[in-house]
């Protein structure tokens, strides 16, 4: 008999449900759906207020579907069920609608090949949108994982070298156009702390390199789990003063080469920019972001 309740989550969020969730995504081995991107989003973030809108649908006391969010907010949504149950695919559309919404907004992550799907959310009146993500895998095997640095950079770990404030650093100016050198509230570090020091983080496998003043000049992080062969890439970011220095790939290889040891045979990031096929990653599925206004909906059939 299926059984469904929402997600509850202790006070430790590492227990109960986030270890149910985790296993079920394990045992899917679908790389769409990576055990890796659960743990780096789902509980990354201090705002932990959205967990209890996730759907669980349960058959004998076994997790069979879950519907949970892209990132740590409500208005996006991702609805993973297990291949035999798929009929439960418009009841988690309804679902999603009715709690995963951002003050009546959802948009909703639906692979471009799962025709079963498409047809749900469009019955469900939500509209495609030219919004695409991009699944791209590497097989650590098929692939020589050779790099060189220049003279003065050298490769560590946040095990070896554990820095907030580098990290901070080089996620700003890696991915803003902020640039300016700054003192790091206590706050802020805690906030990195918690993303790193928890279960689930392996500190040997997130890797940076360093410039010859000992600034992190680029960082890979990686989401490893040895029950899974599969480990999920997430973020990578080269510090622009040292673009173009190869820099990027040699932080990525070395994460991966690390991994490799550990039993890892591929790698997902989601994402289809150049520098990823430039290193070996293939795009291996896409998926479309379908949108609805709940609100503008539930007025014009009124």
């Amino acid at each position: 008999m299926i059984h469904f309740r929402q997600y509850q989550h202790a006070e430790n969020l590492f227990e109960g449900d986030f270890l149910l969730v985790r296993d079920f995504l394990i045992m899917l081995n679908n790389p769409t759906y990576s055990v890796g991107w659960w743990d780096c989003k789902i509980t990354g973030s201090s705002d932990v207020a959205h967990l209890s809108e996730f759907g669980l649908w349960f058959e004998d006391n076994q997790l069979i579907a879950v519907a949970w969010t892209e990132d740590s907010c409500l208005g996006t949504g991702l609805l993973c069920v297990k291949n035999d149950k798929r009929f439960l695919i418009a009841e988690m559309v309804d679902y999603a609608q009715k709690h995963l919404h951002d003050k009546g907004r959802l948009s909703l992550l639906v692979p471009d090949l799962d025709k079963e799907y498409q047809d749900a959310v469009a019955k469900a009146g939500f509209v495609l949108t030219q919004e695409r993500d991009t699944e791209s895998i590497i097989v650590i095997s098929q692939n020589k994982l050779n790099y060189s640095l220049p003279e003065g950079f050298h490769v560590t770990s946040m095990a070896d070298n554990y820095n907030a404030v580098q990290y901070e650093r080089i996620m700003r100016r890696g991915f803003t156009e902020d640039r300016d050198e700054r003192v790091l509230p206590l706050s802020e570090i805690s906030n990195i702390d918690r993303k790193f020091k928890r279960p689930f983080v392996n500190l040997d496998l997130q890797i940076a390199i360093t410039a010859p003043d000992n600034s992190f000049a680029a960082f890979c992080g990686i989401w490893h789990t040895k029950e899974s062969p599969m480990v999920c890439i997430e973020p990578v970011v080269t510090d622009p003063t040292y673009q173009k220095r190869g820099l990027g790939k040699a932080v990525v290889y070395e994460t991966l080469s690390r991994c490799a040891k550990l039993g890892a045979t591929s790698a997902v990031v989601y994402s289809s920019i150049q520098f990823y096929f430039n290193i070996g990653f293939r795009p291996n599925s896409t998926s479309t972001w379908w949108k609805k206004a709940l609100h503008d909906f539930e007025n014009s059939s009124s």
